[in-house]
């Protein structure tokens, strides 16, 4: 058997956003991922199905496992002929061990690859605003680690107080005794110093105060891990620049409940207005095979004279099938295309088709009622769509004298998170839990129903059918997306938070 491939990956220092492309690539192709305590779960949605997570994160000195496991789990994998990618936060080969893991692949000769992620010392104090360098501050900069493991790896301290600029990374514990070090030194004892919390995260929070002060600070104001520290003068331009924290939805969290895959364009809006996204996927959707009588309806798709779309799903599923049995995409071009929405449209646009009938309203009594007044009678509708249906497109086309086609091509299935999981989201309650479908709102209040209450949350929705399916559970809505589109729910969140 042929061995397999280990990718050491940097993941950035929190934002799913700064991975790298190289990173992303090596995600998608993995057979097995070994994930760290700071790299975002998020970055698992890259991964395709059949690939398998281990959590091996190690949690402010805690250690879910052990160092010497982690790496018999890579050679073990490798062995085997697998993919395997070492997921790790910031970048693996600053303070993250990586050198180490490298190392002892070497010996048990297992191909390897490294790929370098935005580290914590310069991603974090980018998102706060402080330069590592400026021309009329500091020329120089140094990175140091609070962790000593042996007497071998003690720090010169006299050395590192004069050095301008400071970056100190596991260090909070220490603080105090390392501002003693640094002014023994000689460096001055009213040196700025930021202590960034959760940098480049929705939650990111910076402190400020000096050299003398900053073990009594800490002492009384506890930050949540991780927090990168800056010693130095150029600390004082971190008010002028700060750009990451003065964004819309900075310091908000949102629960998203849709599929992952549903969830990714809100998510990646949300989080470019500086919010904390929470996913509690409720639902996911599968692709089901074409029956006999399915692949009969598209070897006469020259007979259908419309075909409707009511989600972008249903696009991408119906395009699928299109491809993977063969079928011929000029098949269908005299056939005219409504959709029920601009997301719709959107999508089939991408395909290069374009829609010949949006809804108004886009619900699919609005599609059903806006395609009844195009001279419908008679003619074929295809409808590609759910196992299940709600049944109005297929009572308005009776009601107006045509056929209506139905072509299920997928189904929604409930995905079960556990009260455990659950929990753990909500530790601190969202500011807001959003829903896009009814199903997601039906799954989600079974699943939390007897333990969970969103009284401290604000419940926003895309459309008025799901907006009724919240108000019938007893829940307020407290926003309605003005639009059924990303864009337009997001525009409307940042208009209603203004307020």
């Amino acid at each position: 058997m042929n061995k397999g491939l280990v990718y050491l990956v940097g993941a950035g220092p929190g934002d799913p956003q700064l991975i790298t492309l190289a990173g992303v690539a090596a995600l998608a192709k993995a057979d097995i991922v070994l994930y760290d305590f700071l790299a975002n779960p998020y970055f698992l949605s890259h991964t395709q199905k059949t690939c398998q997570s281990f959590y091996v994160g190690k949690p402010c000195g805690a250690c879910s496992m052990p160092q010497d496991e982690i790496t018999r789990l890579m050679i073990f994998y490798a062995n085997q002929g697998k993919i395997v990618v070492r997921l790790k936060g910031g970048d693996p080969f600053v303070f993250g061990r990586g050198g180490e893991e490298a190392v002892e692949l070497a010996k048990a000769h297992i191909p390897f690859e490294v790929i370098p992620g935005v580290s914590s010392f310069n991603g974090v104090l980018a998102y706060a605003g402080i330069p590592l360098t400026h021309r009329s501050y500091s020329s120089s900069f140094a990175v140091i680690t609070g962790y000593e493991e042996s007497q071998q790896q003690k720090t010169d301290w006299d050395a590192v107080s004069k050095i301008r600029t400071l970056v100190l990374l596991m260090a909070t514990s220490r603080m105090k005794e390392i501002a003693q070090k640094l002014m023994h030194g000689g460096m001055e004892e009213n040196t700025p110093v930021a202590v960034i919390s959760r940098g480049s995260y929705g939650e990111q929070k910076t402190l400020t105060t000096t050299l003398k002060d900053v073990g009594q600070m800490l002492h009384h104001h506890p930050l949540p891990r991780p927090t990168t520290i800056v010693v130095g003068k150029i600390v004082e331009l971190g008010s002028q620049l700060s750009w990451f924290e003065k964004k819309p939805l900075f310091g908000l969290s949102f629960m998203l409940t849709r599929s992952y895959e549903g969830n990714q364009k809100l998510s990646v809006r949300l989080r470019n207005e500086g919010a904390m996204v929470l996913e509690c996927p409720t639902i996911q959707v599968k692709k089901i095979p074409l029956t006999p009588e399915g692949k009969k309806i598209l070897k006469n798709l020259k007979e259908i004279a419309w075909i409707v779309f009511t989600s972008s799903n249903a696009v991408d599923l119906f395009l699928e099938s299109l491809r993977s049995d063969d079928y011929d995409l000029r098949d269908i071009a005299h056939v005219k295309i409504g959709a029920i929405g601009e997301a719709t449209c959107e999508k089939l646009k991408s395909y290069f088709l374009k829609c010949d009938l949006i809804a108004n309203p886009s619900t699919s009594e609005g599609l059903a009622l806006s395609l009844a007044k195009q001279g419908i009678a008679g003619k074929k509708i295809l409808l590609p769509c759910a196992e299940k249906t709600r049944g109005i497109i297929k009572k308005i086309c009776e009601e107006n004298h045509c056929q209506l086609i139905e072509l299920p091509i997928y189904r929604v299935e409930k995905i079960q998170l556990s009260h455990d999981q659950i929990k753990n989201m909500m530790k601190v309650p969202p500011h807001w839990v959003l829903f896009a479908s009814s199903s997601a709102v039906e799954n989600f209040y079974e699943m939390t129903k007897d333990f969970l209450s969103l009284e401290h949350s604000r419940i926003g929705c895309i459309g008025p059918i799901t907006a009724n399916t919240i108000k019938a559970l007893g829940l307020k809505v407290a926003l309605v997306a003005s639009k059924p589109t990303v864009e337009s729910f997001v525009q409307d969140l940042i208009g209603f938070i203004k307020k």
